[in-house]
Formats: C-alpha cells, sequence, structure tokens
C-alpha cells in the first residue's frame, strides 16, 4: 500500500490488526509513507523498516546515462543533480526533459555533448511540466482541471464539468498520459485516471490563478450535485473540499455535517470527528444569524456523542463542546420564543441574529428542551 500518510482512521486501525496478527501467517506486507509520518501501532519483531534516502551523486548519472542514445556530460549531470537534490520523481522527470528537448533533439541540433546552460533546465517541477505541455500541444484548461479533480479522478466526472467536447477531451487525455503526467484505468467511457505521483498534480494545481481555481471547484461542485447523487450521498466531504476552494462556505458545512453524520453511522467515530470540527472551523467564517448558531449546534451534538463514543465521557473534549452545544441551544430557546410570542427583542434585531427567523431548520430544536 502506498502513500500511508494519507489514510484515514479506519484503514490504519485495519493495517494495525492485520500487521499485529501477521506474525502467524503467510502475508508480506509493503507499506510506503513519507518520513515525517509516525506509524500509529507499536513496532513488531517482525516489522522491518527501510528508509529510503534520495540518491546520490554517483546513482543520479547511472540513472540517467541508462537507455540514453547519446553520451551524457558531466555538466549536464551535475546540473541535474543540483536541481533535483536527489529526489527520484524529480530526477526521473528531468531525464526525461533532458532526452526529449536536449540531448535526443532533432538531428542537427548539435551532438548532444557539449555543456548545457542552467537556463535551459527549468527551475521547477512546475516549471517542467508546463514546457512539456506545451511542446505537445496540450490544453491547459483541461490539464487544470484534471489536477482540480483530484489525484484520481472518473472521466464521466471531467466531461461533465469540462466545457470542450468528447473528441477533445480524448485526445488532450491521450496526450497526457503520454506525457507520464495520467495513468489510465479501465474502458472508456467509464474509465478513470490517476496521476502518476503527487508532486506532478502539486504541479499542475499551483499553476492555476486564485479566480480560475474558484471557477473550476464550483463548476465540480456543481457538476456533482446535478449529476451524480450518488457520489454526493457517498463522498459528502469531497463536495465539501470542492465547496470550501470554491468559496461556498455555508454550503461547505453542511456537507461536512452530512460527511460526519454519515461516518458516525458507520461507527468510524475518529473520522466523524474529523469532518465536524473542520465544518466548525470553516462555521466561524460566517456572519452571525440564527442560521449560522442551528447549524452549530447540528454539528456540536453529534460531535460530542464522537468523541465520547471514540476516548469516553472523561476526555478534556468533551465538556467544552457540550458547553458549547448548550449556550447554542439556549440562544436558539430565546430566538424561538420571540417568534412564537410575535415579539423579538431589540437586542436581539440589533445583533442580526434574526435575519430569517422563519427558515430555521426544524431539525436544531430536538437538541434541547424548551423548558430546560
Amino acid at each position: 500500500m502506498e502513500d500511508l500518510h494519507w489514510s484515514d482512521a479506519s484503514t490504519l486501525e485495519f493495517l494495525g490488526q492485520l500487521i499485529s496478527g501477521g506474525e502467524r501467517g503467510g502475508i508480506l506486507t509493503i507499506l510506503t509513507f513519507r518520513p515525517e509520518f509516525k506509524i500509529p501501532w507499536p513496532a513488531a519483531p517482525h516489522q522491518t523498516v527501510l528508509a529510503l534516502n534520495r540518491l546520490s551523486r554517483r546513482q543520479v548519472t547511472e540513472w540517467m546515462r541508462t537507455g540514453s542514445s547519446k553520451a551524457l556530460p558531466e555538466s549536464l549531470v551535475t546540473q541535474i543533480y543540483q536541481r533535483t537534490g536527489g529526489v527520484p520523481l524529480l530526477v526521473e522527470e528531468f531525464t526525461r526533459m533532458v532526452r526529449e528537448s536536449v540531448v535526443d533533439g532533432p538531428a542537427g541540433a548539435g551532438s548532444g555533448t557539449e555543456t548545457t546552460s542552467p537556463k535551459e533546465i527549468p527551475a521547477t517541477l512546475q516549471d517542467l511540466v508546463m514546457g512539456r505541455l506545451d511542446r505537445m500541444a496540450c490544453d491547459r484548461e483541461i490539464a487544470w482541471l484534471t489536477a482540480t479533480l483530484g489525484h484520481r479522478f472518473d472521466y464521466e466526472l471531467l466531461a461533465a464539468t469540462a466545457t470542450a467536447g468528447e473528441t477533445t477531451l480524448r485526445a488532450e487525455l491521450t496526450k497526457l498520459v503520454s506525457a507520464g503526467v495520467l495513468y489510465s484505468k479501465g474502458q472508456w467511457p467509464r474509465c478513470s485516471y490517476i496521476f502518476k505521483h503527487g508532486l506532478l498534480e502539486e504541479a499542475l494545481y499551483t499553476a492555476i490563478d486564485e479566480q480560475r481555481r474558484r471557477e473550476f471547484h464550483q463548476r465540480i461542485a456543481e457538476a456533482m450535485e446535478k449529476q451524480f447523487p450518488n457520489a454526493v450521498e457517498m463522498q459528502p466531504e469531497v463536495l465539501a473540499e470542492h465547496c470550501t476552494k470554491a468559496g461556498l462556505v455555508e454550503k461547505a458545512v453542511r456537507y461536512c455535517l452530512k460527511a460526519g453524520l454519515r461516518s458516525r453511522d458507520r461507527f468510524a467515530n475518529v473520522e466523524a470527528a474529523s469532518h465536524l470540527q473542520k465544518g466548525l472551523q470553516w462555521l466561524e467564517t460566517l456572519e452571525p444569524s440564527a442560521e449560522r448558531d442551528a447549524l452549530e449546534l447540528d454539528l456540536l451534538a453529534p460531535l460530542g456523542t464522537a468523541y465520547i463514543a471514540w476516548r469516553g465521557y472523561a476526555d478534556p473534549e468533551v465538556d467544552p463542546i457540550l458547553r458549547r452545544a448548550r449556550s447554542c441551544g439556549a440562544i436558539l430557546r430565546t430566538i424561538l420564543c420571540a417568534v412564537i410570542s410575535g415579539s423579538v427583542p431589540n437586542w436581539l434585531k440589533n445583533r442580526s441574529l434574526l435575519p430569517n427567523a422563519s427558515t430555521i431548520r426544524i431539525s436544531s430544536w430536538k437538541h434541547f428542551s424548551l423548558g430546560g
């Protein structure tokens, strides 16, 4: 299993149980993760950790010269080693760039043994990737849109989001696969694409300007809501992320609530707490209102039960959550009584806490008693 550092809590718990029982079974388990990641289970006698260090200058030289049709000058190898720092992915990508545009270029472009100016080598992976796409005449907007969709995406969602037609989309995806940016899986049209490496995805995504990035995320969110109801039900956290990056904060909070409740119903209390806490963080950016308080109460109530199920009643996180839920309940109780009596206090009007009291969702009232 690759990229263990991106795994959710339930997956890590499963792997921990699998590995703890591996001493008695004939299962070889290989896991990869970044150096800063800490394994959540105790080290076992049958478990071996191997540190994969950066490539040395000698290893970079061997890599670059393997499979090359022309001799590479030492100065060029030195430049690549200095630019990449021995990171394998960067060495691979920069070596490919050199073979395509410097060494194995068109006939008559040079012998391939002259010293290459540092200006001819991109300074960053982003410059390298964008230069490669430009040489292949790729549509930048489609490439950027794939990076916005995420590390793995379905063709059908891309087609629903992009403005280009089917023929153009298929041609552009073929170019991205040929460029070594994407892998293709499955048969068209029910196929999916995976970025070869997270750094390639990041290089494309960070090249998008902020306004266009927000537009892409909004288009993706709207397409999922309109055409992929199953994804909305099964992956509300994905909708929450796209809505957040599109600037649709209130909608993002509601999808966080949906994701939290779904995880809680599956007894995935760690994930439930994570989704609900994220919703509360984004909720803080909204203006004070009765709807905001009702939404906060909707988040706090299941968050409290998730923490209790996960860490127990005595956990120090539980008390502040329940106190805040009670405070929200008291505010909403005051508003509800005022609405029922028809006399809204001036302090509520002045604080703009009651812009649309009639729209407060009834689901929030179940969290507290009018007589409490």
